[in-house]
């Protein structure tokens, strides 16, 4: 019963991720207008407003009124 709960929801959400993506983006701890920092694989740490989490699951931040898509970095606790 499990396993078949599971793979019906698996394909819902494979069919339409749209539900599952909006429910997982409201329980991130960061949400959009928050300013984050990250710190990218180089080291340099980026600073600036979420703006949102793409469906991919980048993070678009807003930094000195641009757009900017961090796709790998490790968000650091402020």
């Amino acid at each position: 019963t499990l396993i078949s709960a599971f793979i019906r929801s698996l394909t819902r959400s494979l069919t339409d991720p749209a539900p599952a993506l909006a429910s997982w983006r409201g329980q991130l701890l960061q949400q959009p207008g928050d300013t984050v920092t990250v710190r990218l694989a180089s080291g340099k740490e980026v600073s600036g407003t979420l703006v949102a989490v793409s469906d991919e699951g980048f993070l678009r931040l807003g930094v000195n009124g641009n757009e900017q898509v961090i796709t790998g970095g490790d968000l650091i606790e402020s």
